[in-house]
């Protein structure tokens, strides 16, 4: 065992037209509003349709996620959820959007719904407004699927939904703390941030739509599509990759990002059928190399962060997703907490 130096680790989303350096609010910014519900937090921006956080999954996913993410322009990133007649319905209840799983906690499995993610309250209440927008929850993770089971952990996720003058930056931040029990992250695929894409977009059906071009899976270092992107996960990991395709006459699509504060560089589950998964626990799995593990001793707590950009534009020559990377850096950076851990394999 070694010990991690503290440091800054969280999770981000951002959800944006292209990108240029600016930083600031615009005078004119339209407002994020929620609406809450019992089972769920509708989030609208400018009126327009944003996204749903499904505060403890729903009848099928026994897990939060964030649903029917939305472009600014209004095209729809994420899967239906659940699936129409006529699209594809493969693993409906584990890609339900964009959420967090983890396949292998210890002896729980949050990724295939062996063990339900609970919302307990809200830390800070939704609270709206021009340019502006945020909630935090606590989420209790069960020993099993019931809701009456015991917890072997919790998670505090704060929101923060910010207006950008090209869009909107969605800050997540989640803090595990290990109580009562100590929490292992294990070496695995299923072990991140996932984002289940919309069907026009996924690579393996979007020859057929009526533009008649293909979608694409394609990371920093100019790998494409699943089968190159998973045989190159054994070089150096890359910090981004971008699941895109055509919705509507216009190039759609999600940049998905890991900070250089995390645990580690991300691996890349990447599947043609529409699935991407930036992972932080898989250098044995995906990677081929020596198996990660992340001890998290009780009472202890333990930061990550990744980025998502749900990007629309008229072509893809238009689309620099490095300048979005950058962006998303500048932001994420400003981001404060502190990090106790302990590192390396189980004893």
């Amino acid at each position: 065992m070694r010990a991690v130096c503290p440091r800054c680790l969280t999770v981000a989303l951002l959800v944006s037209l292209p990108l240029v350096g600016a930083r600031g609010l615009a005078e004119d910014s339209p407002a994020v509003e929620f609406e809450d519900r019992e089972d769920r937090l509708i989030i609208t921006l400018g009126g327009m349709p944003l996204a749903e956080y499904m505060k403890s999954g729903d009848d099928r996913t026994t897990r939060p996620f964030l649903r029917h993410l939305h472009a600014p322009t209004g095209e729809q990133v994420s899967r239906n959820n659940p699936p129409p007649e006529g699209e594809p319905d493969d693993h409906g209840a584990l890609h339900v959007g964009l959420s967090m799983g983890f396949g292998r906690m210890g002896e729980y499995d949050t990724w295939r719904l062996k063990n339900r993610v609970q919302f307990s309250e809200y830390v800070e209440q939704p609270t709206g407004g021009p340019g502006k927008g945020s909630f935090a929850v606590k989420n209790r993770f069960l020993k099993s699927t019931s809701k009456d089971a015991e917890a072997y952990c919790t998670s505090v996720d704060r929101y923060t939904f910010l207006v950008r003058p090209y869009g909107t930056l969605i800050l997540l931040d989640v803090t595990f703390t290990a109580d009562p029990d100590e929490i292992e992250f294990g070496d695995q695929e299923e072990m991140g941030l996932g984002i289940r894409v919309n069907a026009p977009m996924n690579v393996a059906i979007n020859q057929t739509n009526r533009r008649g071009k293909n979608g694409r899976i394609l990371n920093a270092r100019g790998d494409k599509n699943q089968d190159l992107i998973l045989k190159r996960n054994t070089k150096e990991p890359v910090e981004w990759c971008d699941y895109a395709g055509w919705v509507n006459d216009r190039f759609v699509g999600v940049l998905m990002m890991g900070h250089p504060q995390n645990f580690s560089k991300p691996y890349w589950m990447a599947r043609d059928y529409g699935l991407l998964v930036c992972s932080l626990f898989s250098s044995g799995d995906l990677g081929k190399g020596k198996a990660s593990a992340m001890r998290v001793k009780q009472g202890e707590t333990f930061r990550i962060q990744f980025g998502s950009y749900l990007h629309s534009t008229e072509n893809e020559e238009s689309l620099d997703l490095s300048a979005a990377y950058e962006n998303y850096l500048s932001v994420a950076g400003e981001s404060p907490g502190v990090v106790s851990t302990t590192k390396g394999p189980s004893d």
